[in-house]
């Protein structure tokens, strides 16, 4: 399932306002965010942002910060909250919460897997969370 599949699907559960009321990233701000992290944004997740990326009418993910500018800020929020954690060199954060969960992406693959940290599972760093950017959306887009 590509991403606007699981955006749609989405949709159909109730967790995301329907298409016409979707808010999404121009290219300025998604090489802005390139930059910024100084690496490609893994395409499924370039997808999200570019579809939805600036939605704020959502369900899922409510309260959370996953939508425009919070991703610029992830990555120093996690080294702010889990000092002594390792960031992967290879990581895109893609989720915030509270400022002790978070969620990115590994890799710079098309669609690639996403890993967490979030008590009480933070002692030992990061945990599988989807084996792909698409699994993790639409299975914590759904639980959120």
């Amino acid at each position: 399932m590509g991403t606007i599949e699981v955006l749609i699907a989405l949709v159909e559960a109730g967790r995301l306002p329907s298409r016409e009321s979707w808010v999404g990233l121009g290219a300025a701000h998604l090489d802005e965010l390139e930059a910024h992290l100084g690496h490609p944004i893994p395409r499924a997740y370039r997808e999200f942002l570019a579809y939805v990326g600036a939605t704020r009418q959502s369900v899922a993910f409510e309260g959370s910060d996953i939508y425009w500018p919070r991703p610029l800020d992830l990555k120093a929020d996690f080294v702010d909250a889990y000092p002594d954690v390792g960031v992967p060199a290879d990581s895109t954060f893609i989720f915030g919460h509270q400022g002790y969960i978070f969620f990115c992406c590994i890799g710079f693959d098309d669609d690639p897997p996403v890993v967490g940290i979030q008590p009480p599972s933070n002692v030992g760093g990061f945990t599988p969370a989807g084996a792909r950017f698409t699994d993790w959306l639409l299975q914590f887009g759904l639980d959120w």
